[in-house]
């Protein structure tokens, strides 16, 4: 049976330093018998990991299922781990977004319901920043809660980020080519999303870090924060379950 939506956790082997906290925050925030989880690496195989919190051994979550790429640019393993799903809606983040809090299987329904009576392409699910300046949003009557989705305006917009959004399937696909980038993938994809009409919308919500645990291929000032709760968090559930 089709699933409506899935989580997609996208990543590349040379950022493995930044599993483990993903993990861990998916144990502590993510509901995976409501929302299955695919995790898309490119060669490494959860069998040939050896991850260990604070000297315990960590065992990744069986029901993550594991999706291999193999090689190549971004949008082309990005393309094949979509294809290799079989939801109508994807929830898109990459393995340095670890989780702070959930996303309710409630709120997901809710918005994906939202998104098939306005025929929406996405919602994007995160909180808007200061950087994330080439956004053109307008408000809308539509409310979640007590807050109101805000929507991508018409023409040129910055509509292929790769921050937190809730894609249907086969719009995303669409709009992708081989041989991009990650940077070229929000560029580019956003000209093509740009150049035809299109429907966007936008839930403002703080739930996972944000810009993210890499900076430059590094680790962020957040991580420097963040990932310490993480290890200890997950130790001491490792340490007393």
């Amino acid at each position: 049976m089709r699933n409506k939506v899935s989580l997609l956790v996208h990543t590349c082997d040379g950022y493995r330093n930044f599993w483990p906290g993903m993990f861990y925050t998916l144990d502590f925030y993510w509901d995976m018998d409501s929302v299955p989880v695919y995790f898309a690496a490119e060669d490494v195989t959860p069998s040939s990991l050896d991850i260990d919190c604070k000297g315990i051994k960590y065992q990744i979550d069986p029901r993550i299922n594991w999706i291999n790429t193999g090689k190549g640019e971004f949008s082309d393993r990005f393309m094949r781990a979509v294809k290799e799903i079989d939801s109508e809606w994807i929830i898109y983040i990459q393995e340095d977004m670890w989780l702070k809090r959930g996303l309710s299987k409630d709120l997901i329904d809710e918005l994906i319901e939202c998104a098939k009576k306005e025929n929406a392409d996405s919602v994007k699910i995160h909180a808007v920043l200061y950087y994330y300046n080439g956004y053109i949003l307008e408000k809308t009557e539509n409310k979640i809660g007590s807050k109101n989705l805000l929507r991508y305006s018409d023409g040129d917009n910055f509509l292929l980020s790769h921050n937190a959004t809730i894609w249907k399937k086969e719009y995303i696909l669409k709009h992708q080519r081989e041989g991009e980038d990650p940077w070229q993938n929000e560029i580019r994809g956003s000209e093509r999303m740009s150049s035809e009409p299109h429907n966007h919308l936008h839930y403002n919500i703080n739930w996972y870090c944000q810009p993210g645990m890499a900076e430059r291929g590094g680790f962020s000032k957040e991580f420097h924060v963040y990932a310490h709760i993480v290890d200890h968090m997950k130790y001491m559930d490792l340490k007393f379950s």
